[in-house]
Protein backbone atom coordinates (compact mmCIF):
# COMPACT_ATOMS: atom_id res chain seq x y z
CA UNK A 1 0.00 0.00 0.00
CA UNK A 2 1.14 3.24 -0.95
CA UNK A 3 -0.64 5.20 1.54
CA UNK A 4 0.50 6.08 5.39
CA UNK A 5 -1.36 8.31 7.77
CA UNK A 6 -0.05 10.10 10.86
CA UNK A 7 -2.20 12.05 13.00
CA UNK A 8 -1.96 15.32 14.36
CA UNK A 9 -0.17 15.79 18.10
CA UNK A 10 -1.70 18.99 19.12
CA UNK A 11 -4.19 22.13 17.38
CA UNK A 12 -6.02 24.72 18.12
CA UNK A 13 -8.58 27.53 16.98
CA UNK A 14 -6.98 31.20 17.98
CA UNK A 15 -9.44 34.17 17.45
CA UNK A 16 -9.42 38.47 18.45
CA UNK A 17 -13.15 38.30 18.78
CA UNK A 18 -14.94 40.64 21.26
CA UNK A 19 -16.85 39.24 24.19
CA UNK A 20 -20.08 39.54 24.07
CA UNK A 21 -21.16 41.59 26.65
CA UNK A 22 -18.15 44.27 25.58
CA UNK A 23 -16.59 46.44 22.67
CA UNK A 24 -13.50 47.31 24.39
CA UNK A 25 -12.05 43.85 25.05
CA UNK A 26 -11.22 41.41 23.15
CA UNK A 27 -11.12 37.20 24.23
CA UNK A 28 -7.83 37.00 22.48
CA UNK A 29 -6.43 35.41 25.84
CA UNK A 30 -8.73 32.65 25.89
CA UNK A 31 -7.87 28.91 24.42
CA UNK A 32 -10.04 26.21 22.73
CA UNK A 33 -7.37 23.72 22.63
CA UNK A 34 -9.60 20.72 23.77
CA UNK A 35 -12.48 21.23 21.48
CA UNK A 36 -13.60 19.12 19.03
CA UNK A 37 -13.81 21.22 16.27
CA UNK A 38 -11.63 23.77 14.81
CA UNK A 39 -12.81 27.11 13.48
CA UNK A 40 -11.87 29.60 10.47
CA UNK A 41 -13.95 32.70 10.23
CA UNK A 42 -13.53 37.03 9.20
CA UNK A 43 -16.46 39.06 10.64
CA UNK A 44 -16.90 42.68 9.04
CA UNK A 45 -16.82 45.24 11.36
CA UNK A 46 -18.50 43.99 15.05
CA UNK A 47 -18.28 47.14 16.92
CA UNK A 48 -17.36 49.64 14.24
CA UNK A 49 -17.75 50.02 10.25
CA UNK A 50 -13.88 49.61 10.18
CA UNK A 51 -11.89 46.46 9.07
CA UNK A 52 -9.91 46.83 11.89
CA UNK A 53 -12.28 45.70 13.91
CA UNK A 54 -12.90 42.58 11.68
CA UNK A 55 -13.32 39.41 14.41
CA UNK A 56 -11.04 36.73 12.81
CA UNK A 57 -9.56 33.24 13.61
CA UNK A 58 -6.82 31.28 12.67
CA UNK A 59 -5.89 27.18 13.05
CA UNK A 60 -2.84 26.02 14.43
CA UNK A 61 -1.46 22.54 13.74
CA UNK A 62 1.49 20.04 14.54
CA UNK A 63 2.35 16.62 13.72
CA UNK A 64 4.99 14.37 15.13
CA UNK A 65 7.59 14.62 11.94
CA UNK A 66 9.55 12.81 13.83
CA UNK A 67 7.89 9.75 13.29
CA UNK A 68 7.72 10.78 9.07
CA UNK A 69 11.25 10.42 9.61
CA UNK A 70 11.77 7.27 11.02
CA UNK A 71 9.57 5.40 8.85
CA UNK A 72 11.27 7.32 5.91
CA UNK A 73 14.54 5.74 7.86
CA UNK A 74 13.20 2.50 8.09
CA UNK A 75 11.83 1.98 4.25
CA UNK A 76 8.52 2.09 5.24
CA UNK A 77 7.53 5.70 2.54
CA UNK A 78 10.20 6.98 0.21
CA UNK A 79 13.00 9.01 -0.07
CA UNK A 80 12.52 12.81 -1.19
CA UNK A 81 10.84 13.67 -4.71
CA UNK A 82 8.91 9.66 -4.95
CA UNK A 83 6.62 10.89 -2.29
CA UNK A 84 3.80 13.57 -1.63
CA UNK A 85 2.43 14.95 1.39
CA UNK A 86 -1.32 16.03 2.08
CA UNK A 87 -2.64 17.94 4.67
CA UNK A 88 -5.98 16.34 5.37
CA UNK A 89 -8.87 18.34 7.28
CA UNK A 90 -12.74 16.97 7.31
CA UNK A 91 -15.49 19.03 7.45
CA UNK A 92 -17.25 19.63 10.43
CA UNK A 93 -21.43 20.57 9.90
CA UNK A 94 -22.28 23.43 11.70
CA UNK A 95 -26.04 25.09 11.58
CA UNK A 96 -24.04 28.47 11.83
CA UNK A 97 -23.76 30.11 8.74
CA UNK A 98 -20.79 28.89 6.34
CA UNK A 99 -18.88 30.36 3.96
CA UNK A 100 -18.82 29.94 0.37
CA UNK A 101 -15.90 31.41 -2.27
CA UNK A 102 -12.86 31.52 0.15
CA UNK A 103 -9.60 30.65 -0.18
CA UNK A 104 -7.22 29.02 2.64
CA UNK A 105 -3.88 29.42 3.56
CA UNK A 106 -1.22 26.96 4.74
CA UNK A 107 2.28 28.13 5.71
CA UNK A 108 4.38 27.04 8.30
CA UNK A 109 4.89 27.79 11.79
CA UNK A 110 7.59 29.57 12.65
CA UNK A 111 8.02 29.60 16.78
CA UNK A 112 6.92 26.57 19.24
CA UNK A 113 3.40 27.10 20.66
CA UNK A 114 0.93 25.15 23.35
CA UNK A 115 -2.17 23.69 22.44
CA UNK A 116 -3.96 24.37 25.77
CA UNK A 117 -6.73 23.48 27.49
CA UNK A 118 -9.67 25.09 26.56
CA UNK A 119 -12.97 23.25 26.53
CA UNK A 120 -15.61 25.32 24.70
CA UNK A 121 -16.02 27.99 22.62
CA UNK A 122 -18.55 29.64 25.01
CA UNK A 123 -15.94 32.51 26.89
CA UNK A 124 -17.25 30.81 30.01
CA UNK A 125 -16.30 27.66 29.81
CA UNK A 126 -12.97 28.62 27.66
CA UNK A 127 -9.12 28.56 29.23
CA UNK A 128 -6.69 30.85 29.28
CA UNK A 129 -3.48 28.46 29.44
CA UNK A 130 -2.53 27.66 26.47
CA UNK A 131 -1.66 29.40 22.68
CA UNK A 132 -4.24 32.02 22.27
CA UNK A 133 -4.48 35.55 19.57
CA UNK A 134 -1.60 36.90 21.58
CA UNK A 135 0.75 34.45 22.93
CA UNK A 136 1.84 31.51 21.53
CA UNK A 137 2.61 29.70 25.50
CA UNK A 138 2.04 30.31 29.00
CA UNK A 139 4.28 28.62 30.73
CA UNK A 140 6.70 30.16 30.49
CA UNK A 141 4.82 33.08 28.53
CA UNK A 142 5.90 34.01 24.54
CA UNK A 143 4.16 36.58 23.24
CA UNK A 144 3.83 36.22 18.91
CA UNK A 145 6.07 38.66 17.37
CA UNK A 146 2.67 39.43 15.70
CA UNK A 147 -0.76 39.38 16.92
CA UNK A 148 -2.55 36.13 15.22
CA UNK A 149 0.50 33.97 15.07
CA UNK A 150 3.65 33.67 13.65
CA UNK A 151 4.45 32.28 9.83
CA UNK A 152 7.06 31.88 7.75
CA UNK A 153 5.95 33.02 4.18
CA UNK A 154 7.99 29.87 2.68
CA UNK A 155 6.68 27.38 1.86
CA UNK A 156 3.34 28.72 1.52
CA UNK A 157 0.37 26.89 -0.47
CA UNK A 158 -3.65 27.58 -1.07
CA UNK A 159 -6.58 26.16 -1.31
CA UNK A 160 -9.91 27.82 -3.05
CA UNK A 161 -13.45 26.60 -1.59
CA UNK A 162 -16.32 26.60 -3.56
CA UNK A 163 -18.44 24.74 -1.17
CA UNK A 164 -19.14 25.44 2.46
CA UNK A 165 -19.32 21.63 3.37
CA UNK A 166 -15.86 20.84 1.56
CA UNK A 167 -12.92 18.79 3.10
CA UNK A 168 -9.10 20.67 2.91
CA UNK A 169 -6.89 18.03 1.03
CA UNK A 170 -3.64 20.39 -0.01
CA UNK A 171 -0.17 19.03 -0.98
CA UNK A 172 2.46 20.18 1.65
CA UNK A 173 5.04 18.45 0.42
CA UNK A 174 7.55 21.63 0.11
CA UNK A 175 7.21 21.97 4.05
CA UNK A 176 7.39 18.36 5.13
CA UNK A 177 10.50 18.03 3.35
CA UNK A 178 11.89 21.05 4.59
CA UNK A 179 11.79 19.60 7.81
CA UNK A 180 12.88 16.22 6.52
CA UNK A 181 15.75 16.94 4.41
CA UNK A 182 16.33 20.61 5.39
CA UNK A 183 16.53 20.48 8.47
CA UNK A 184 13.80 23.34 9.00
CA UNK A 185 12.69 22.96 12.57
CA UNK A 186 9.37 21.67 12.95
CA UNK A 187 6.68 24.23 14.52
CA UNK A 188 3.58 23.03 12.45
CA UNK A 189 1.21 24.96 9.97
CA UNK A 190 -1.52 27.78 10.47
CA UNK A 191 -4.56 27.54 8.44
CA UNK A 192 -5.93 31.12 7.84
CA UNK A 193 -8.02 33.49 5.41
CA UNK A 194 -5.83 35.31 2.67
CA UNK A 195 -4.76 38.66 4.09
CA UNK A 196 -7.20 40.22 1.65
CA UNK A 197 -10.18 38.13 3.08
CA UNK A 198 -9.14 39.00 6.63
CA UNK A 199 -9.22 42.35 5.94
CA UNK A 200 -12.37 42.60 3.85
CA UNK A 201 -15.59 44.27 4.12
CA UNK A 202 -17.10 40.83 3.25
CA UNK A 203 -17.87 38.80 5.91
CA UNK A 204 -16.48 35.29 5.62
CA UNK A 205 -17.79 32.67 8.71
CA UNK A 206 -17.45 29.69 10.07
CA UNK A 207 -15.94 27.56 8.47
CA UNK A 208 -15.35 24.28 10.80
CA UNK A 209 -13.22 21.56 10.71
CA UNK A 210 -13.08 18.59 13.05
CA UNK A 211 -10.22 18.61 15.58
CA UNK A 212 -7.89 15.90 16.50
CA UNK A 213 -10.02 15.74 20.11
CA UNK A 214 -13.09 14.46 18.05
CA UNK A 215 -14.13 10.73 19.61
CA UNK A 216 -13.88 9.24 16.03
CA UNK A 217 -10.19 8.76 15.21
CA UNK A 218 -11.02 8.72 11.13
CA UNK A 219 -12.43 12.26 11.13
CA UNK A 220 -9.24 13.59 12.77
CA UNK A 221 -6.71 15.91 11.46
CA UNK A 222 -4.32 13.78 9.24
CA UNK A 223 -1.04 13.82 7.37
CA UNK A 224 -0.93 11.90 4.31
CA UNK A 225 2.53 10.85 2.50
CA UNK A 226 1.46 9.37 -0.88
CA UNK A 227 3.02 7.59 -3.17
CA UNK A 228 2.97 5.20 -6.27
CA UNK A 229 4.65 2.01 -5.96
CA UNK A 230 2.65 0.04 -8.68
CA UNK A 231 5.12 -2.41 -10.87
CA UNK A 232 3.75 -3.28 -14.03
CA UNK A 233 5.50 -6.37 -15.12
CA UNK A 234 4.68 -7.43 -18.64
CA UNK A 235 5.97 -10.41 -19.10
CA UNK A 236 2.82 -12.09 -19.59
CA UNK A 237 0.80 -9.03 -21.16
CA UNK A 238 3.43 -8.23 -23.76
CA UNK A 239 2.35 -6.53 -27.05
CA UNK A 240 3.58 -5.96 -30.43
CA UNK A 241 3.99 -2.29 -31.75
CA UNK A 242 1.07 -1.39 -33.44
CA UNK A 243 1.38 2.49 -36.04
CA UNK A 244 -2.08 3.52 -34.22
CA UNK A 245 -0.32 3.44 -30.62
CA UNK A 246 1.58 6.28 -28.99
CA UNK A 247 5.75 5.31 -28.36
CA UNK A 248 4.76 5.33 -25.27
CA UNK A 249 1.93 2.76 -25.05
CA UNK A 250 4.26 0.26 -27.27
CA UNK A 251 6.04 -0.12 -24.40
CA UNK A 252 6.24 -2.77 -22.59
CA UNK A 253 8.28 -3.63 -19.02
CA UNK A 254 10.19 -6.50 -17.62
CA UNK A 255 11.54 -6.84 -14.10
CA UNK A 256 13.91 -8.97 -12.29
CA UNK A 257 13.57 -9.67 -8.96
CA UNK A 258 16.57 -10.83 -7.33
CA UNK A 259 15.15 -13.06 -4.47
CA UNK A 260 17.81 -14.13 -1.64
CA UNK A 261 16.31 -16.87 0.80
CA UNK A 262 13.35 -14.96 0.06
CA UNK A 263 14.22 -11.59 0.69
CA UNK A 264 14.92 -8.60 -1.71
CA UNK A 265 18.61 -7.96 -2.33
CA UNK A 266 20.44 -5.75 -4.31
CA UNK A 267 22.65 -7.41 -6.96
CA UNK A 268 25.42 -6.42 -5.23
CA UNK A 269 28.05 -5.30 -8.58
CA UNK A 270 25.15 -3.34 -9.96
CA UNK A 271 24.00 -1.64 -6.26
CA UNK A 272 21.03 1.20 -7.44
CA UNK A 273 22.63 1.34 -10.69
CA UNK A 274 22.15 -0.20 -14.45
CA UNK A 275 21.52 -3.16 -15.53
CA UNK A 276 21.51 -4.56 -19.26
CA UNK A 277 19.22 -6.95 -20.62
CA UNK A 278 19.65 -9.24 -23.81
CA UNK A 279 16.97 -10.95 -26.24
CA UNK A 280 16.98 -14.44 -27.36
CA UNK A 281 14.68 -16.54 -29.73
CA UNK A 282 14.12 -20.13 -28.80
CA UNK A 283 11.28 -22.52 -27.92
CA UNK A 284 8.80 -22.13 -24.99
CA UNK A 285 11.26 -23.80 -22.30
CA UNK A 286 14.78 -22.51 -23.64
CA UNK A 287 16.86 -19.57 -25.41
CA UNK A 288 18.87 -20.05 -28.60
CA UNK A 289 21.08 -18.40 -30.81
CA UNK A 290 22.44 -15.01 -30.57
CA UNK A 291 21.36 -12.05 -29.46
CA UNK A 292 18.37 -10.30 -30.99
CA UNK A 293 18.74 -7.29 -32.78
CA UNK A 294 15.94 -4.85 -31.30
CA UNK A 295 13.88 -2.83 -33.45
CA UNK A 296 13.61 0.76 -32.75
CA UNK A 297 10.69 1.47 -30.68
CA UNK A 298 9.88 3.76 -27.71
CA UNK A 299 12.45 5.69 -27.82
CA UNK A 300 14.44 3.69 -25.89
CA UNK A 301 16.09 1.28 -28.49
CA UNK A 302 17.89 2.40 -31.27
CA UNK A 303 17.59 -0.08 -34.30
CA UNK A 304 20.01 -2.78 -33.94
CA UNK A 305 20.89 -2.27 -31.15
CA UNK A 306 20.87 -5.95 -28.60
CA UNK A 307 20.87 -4.29 -24.96
CA UNK A 308 18.32 -2.64 -23.24
CA UNK A 309 19.31 -0.80 -20.08
CA UNK A 310 17.42 -1.42 -17.65
CA UNK A 311 17.04 0.62 -13.80
CA UNK A 312 17.12 0.66 -10.44
CA UNK A 313 13.16 0.36 -9.11
CA UNK A 314 13.72 -0.67 -5.08
CA UNK A 315 15.31 -2.75 -2.95
CA UNK A 316 16.42 -6.22 -5.44
CA UNK A 317 13.96 -5.05 -7.95
CA UNK A 318 15.10 -3.91 -11.56
CA UNK A 319 13.09 -3.10 -14.59
CA UNK A 320 13.69 -2.58 -18.36
CA UNK A 321 10.83 -1.33 -21.12
CA UNK A 322 11.32 -1.64 -24.43
CA UNK A 323 8.91 -1.81 -28.28
CA UNK A 324 9.09 -5.49 -30.04
CA UNK A 325 7.74 -5.80 -33.64
CA UNK A 326 9.24 -8.98 -34.51
CA UNK A 327 6.04 -11.07 -35.19
CA UNK A 328 7.69 -13.95 -36.80
CA UNK A 329 9.03 -14.85 -33.47
CA UNK A 330 6.77 -16.76 -31.39
CA UNK A 331 8.82 -17.23 -28.03
CA UNK A 332 12.05 -14.48 -26.77
CA UNK A 333 13.92 -14.68 -23.78
CA UNK A 334 15.02 -12.21 -21.40
CA UNK A 335 18.82 -12.50 -20.35
CA UNK A 336 19.63 -9.71 -17.69
CA UNK A 337 23.48 -8.98 -17.14
CA UNK A 338 26.21 -6.73 -17.26
CA UNK A 339 28.98 -6.38 -19.50
CA UNK A 340 30.64 -9.56 -18.60
CA UNK A 341 28.31 -11.20 -16.12
CA UNK A 342 24.52 -13.12 -16.97
CA UNK A 343 22.95 -12.81 -13.43
CA UNK A 344 19.20 -14.06 -14.64
CA UNK A 345 17.27 -15.60 -17.71
CA UNK A 346 13.65 -15.25 -17.45
CA UNK A 347 11.02 -16.67 -18.53
CA UNK A 348 9.61 -17.06 -22.28
CA UNK A 349 7.47 -13.78 -23.17
CA UNK A 350 4.98 -14.87 -25.97
CA UNK A 351 4.66 -11.34 -27.60
CA UNK A 352 0.98 -10.84 -28.88
CA UNK A 353 -0.44 -8.63 -31.38
CA UNK A 354 -2.94 -5.79 -30.05
CA UNK A 355 -6.54 -6.12 -30.72
CA UNK A 356 -8.89 -4.72 -33.60
CA UNK A 357 -9.49 -1.39 -33.49
CA UNK A 358 -13.62 -1.00 -32.95
CA UNK A 359 -16.52 0.12 -31.24
CA UNK A 360 -16.29 -2.04 -27.68
CA UNK A 361 -18.88 -3.05 -25.33
CA UNK A 362 -18.63 -1.83 -21.59
CA UNK A 363 -16.88 -5.27 -20.19
CA UNK A 364 -18.78 -6.34 -17.13
CA UNK A 365 -15.83 -8.44 -15.12
CA UNK A 366 -15.73 -11.20 -12.20
CA UNK A 367 -13.77 -10.41 -9.90
CA UNK A 368 -12.25 -12.50 -6.66
CA UNK A 369 -10.13 -11.36 -3.91
CA UNK A 370 -8.34 -14.80 -3.64
CA UNK A 371 -6.46 -14.32 -0.11
CA UNK A 372 -8.42 -12.12 1.07
CA UNK A 373 -9.10 -12.90 5.03
CA UNK A 374 -12.34 -11.91 7.39
CA UNK A 375 -10.47 -9.84 10.01
CA UNK A 376 -6.40 -8.67 10.01
CA UNK A 377 -4.61 -7.22 12.92
CA UNK A 378 -3.84 -2.97 12.90
CA UNK A 379 0.05 -3.83 12.86
CA UNK A 380 -0.46 -6.02 9.29
CA UNK A 381 0.77 -5.66 6.02
CA UNK A 382 -0.73 -8.12 3.36
CA UNK A 383 -0.60 -8.54 -0.62
CA UNK A 384 -3.70 -8.62 -1.62
CA UNK A 385 -4.22 -10.70 -5.16
CA UNK A 386 -7.29 -9.43 -7.29
CA UNK A 387 -8.50 -12.58 -9.61
CA UNK A 388 -10.06 -11.22 -12.85
CA UNK A 389 -11.52 -12.38 -15.73
CA UNK A 390 -14.07 -11.22 -18.63
CA UNK A 391 -16.93 -13.58 -18.40
CA UNK A 392 -17.48 -13.51 -21.92
CA UNK A 393 -13.31 -14.38 -23.13
CA UNK A 394 -12.93 -17.81 -24.64
CA UNK A 395 -10.18 -19.99 -22.94
CA UNK A 396 -8.01 -21.73 -24.88
CA UNK A 397 -7.37 -25.75 -24.43
CA UNK A 398 -4.66 -25.14 -22.19
CA UNK A 399 -6.91 -22.83 -19.31
CA UNK A 400 -9.74 -25.27 -19.77
CA UNK A 401 -7.50 -28.07 -18.77
CA UNK A 402 -6.38 -26.13 -15.67
CA UNK A 403 -8.30 -25.43 -12.40
CA UNK A 404 -8.39 -21.83 -12.54
CA UNK A 405 -8.89 -20.14 -15.78
CA UNK A 406 -5.58 -17.49 -16.27
CA UNK A 407 -6.72 -14.09 -14.97
CA UNK A 408 -7.38 -11.21 -17.41
CA UNK A 409 -4.91 -8.58 -16.55
CA UNK A 410 -5.96 -4.99 -15.89
CA UNK A 411 -3.30 -2.18 -16.71
CA UNK A 412 -5.25 0.71 -14.98
CA UNK A 413 -6.38 -0.80 -12.12
CA UNK A 414 -7.52 1.49 -8.69
CA UNK A 415 -8.73 0.16 -5.53
CA UNK A 416 -10.43 2.22 -2.54
CA UNK A 417 -11.40 1.45 1.31
CA UNK A 418 -14.39 2.94 2.86
CA UNK A 419 -15.71 2.11 6.49
CA UNK A 420 -18.98 0.07 5.95
CA UNK A 421 -21.08 1.70 8.48
CA UNK A 422 -21.26 5.33 7.53
CA UNK A 423 -19.33 4.57 3.65
CA UNK A 424 -16.54 7.08 4.99
CA UNK A 425 -13.50 6.99 2.69
CA UNK A 426 -10.40 6.27 4.58
CA UNK A 427 -8.55 5.66 1.37
CA UNK A 428 -9.93 7.46 -1.82
CA UNK A 429 -9.18 6.26 -5.56
CA UNK A 430 -5.77 7.77 -6.40
CA UNK A 431 -6.46 7.89 -10.28
CA UNK A 432 -3.74 11.21 -11.15
CA UNK A 433 -0.59 11.08 -12.45
CA UNK A 434 2.94 10.12 -10.28
CA UNK A 435 2.63 9.84 -6.51
CA UNK A 436 -1.18 10.73 -7.48
CA UNK A 437 -1.76 7.06 -8.44
CA UNK A 438 -1.17 5.91 -5.22
CA UNK A 439 -3.44 3.38 -5.22
CA UNK A 440 -3.18 1.91 -8.93
CA UNK A 441 -2.68 -2.01 -8.62
CA UNK A 442 0.11 -4.08 -10.01
CA UNK A 443 0.12 -6.72 -12.06
CA UNK A 444 2.64 -9.44 -12.79
CA UNK A 445 2.52 -12.95 -14.68
CA UNK A 446 -0.39 -14.35 -12.08
CA UNK A 447 -2.40 -11.05 -12.42
CA UNK A 448 -3.37 -7.82 -10.36
CA UNK A 449 -2.18 -7.49 -6.88
CA UNK A 450 -1.62 -4.52 -4.00
CA UNK A 451 0.22 -4.36 -0.76
CA UNK A 452 -2.61 -3.09 1.97
CA UNK A 453 -0.95 -1.83 5.30
CA UNK A 454 -4.17 -2.34 7.87
CA UNK A 455 -1.92 0.47 10.41
CA UNK A 456 -4.30 3.16 8.60
CA UNK A 457 -7.30 2.06 9.40
CA UNK A 458 -8.91 2.57 12.94
CA UNK A 459 -9.46 -0.59 14.62
CA UNK A 460 -12.49 -2.80 16.01
CA UNK A 461 -14.31 -1.33 12.68
CA UNK A 462 -15.75 -3.19 8.72
CA UNK A 463 -14.50 -2.03 5.36
CA UNK A 464 -14.91 -2.50 2.26
CA UNK A 465 -12.89 -2.97 -0.62
CA UNK A 466 -14.06 -1.75 -4.36
CA UNK A 467 -11.97 -1.47 -7.18
CA UNK A 468 -12.00 0.84 -10.45
CA UNK A 469 -10.70 0.18 -14.08
CA UNK A 470 -9.28 2.62 -16.85
CA UNK A 471 -10.06 1.32 -20.12
CA UNK A 472 -11.54 2.89 -23.39
CA UNK A 473 -10.38 6.46 -22.11
CA UNK A 474 -12.97 6.25 -19.49
CA UNK A 475 -13.02 5.14 -15.49
CA UNK A 476 -15.14 2.86 -14.93
CA UNK A 477 -16.27 1.80 -10.80
CA UNK A 478 -16.68 -2.12 -10.55
CA UNK A 479 -19.89 -3.14 -8.65
CA UNK A 480 -18.13 -5.73 -6.57
CA UNK A 481 -17.84 -5.42 -2.69
CA UNK A 482 -15.23 -6.81 -0.76
CA UNK A 483 -15.27 -6.97 3.01
CA UNK A 484 -13.12 -6.99 5.80
CA UNK A 485 -12.70 -6.09 9.42
CA UNK A 486 -9.57 -4.53 11.61
CA UNK A 487 -9.19 -6.15 14.94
Amino acid sequence: MSVKKYYATKDNTITNRYKSYSNTRRVSSLNFGLTDRLQIFSIYATVTASVDDNEKSRVLLQFDTSEVSTDRANGDIPDSGSVSFFLRLKNYPQTSTSPTSFTLVVAPISRSWNEGRGESFDEEDSNEIGSNWLTASSFPEITWTSAGGDFRTTPLVEESFNAADQDLVLDITPYVESVLTDGVTDYGVGVYLTSSQEATTESFYKKAFYSRQYGDEAYRPQLEARWNNSLQDDTDNFFLSASRASAADNLNTIYIYNQIRGNLKNIPAIGTGSILVSFYSGSETAPAGSKLNLPAGGGVVTEGDVNVTGSYVSTGIYSASLAFNSSSLDYIHPVWHSSSVEYHTGSAIEPTARGSVGARRIKRYFLAITNLKDEYLQNQTSRLRLYVRDPSASPTIYTTAQATLEPTIINKAYYKVSRQRDNFEVVSFGTGSGDDEYTRLSHDAKGNYFDLDFSVFPKEEDYVIKFMFFEDGQYREQKQKFKFRVV
